[in-house]
């Protein structure tokens, strides 16, 4: 029961983290590509827990 939560919780802040790293490389912050990147991360490992835990 915790893999499906845990995962559908890491894809929505990843991609949360992916939004919030783009209005901030927007914004003219260098560091704001790098949340972008930590955020594609966490959603994808998230959507591997979904995966495995929905199959």
């Amino acid at each position: 029961m915790i893999k499906p939560i845990t995962g559908l919780f890491l894809v929505l802040w990843g991609l949360v983290k992916v939004f919030q790293g783009w209005v901030l490389f927007e914004g003219g912050e260098d560091f704001g590509a790098a949340v972008v990147v930590f955020g594609a991360l966490a959603a994808l490992v998230g959507g591997l827990f979904l995966r495995d835990s929905l199959r």
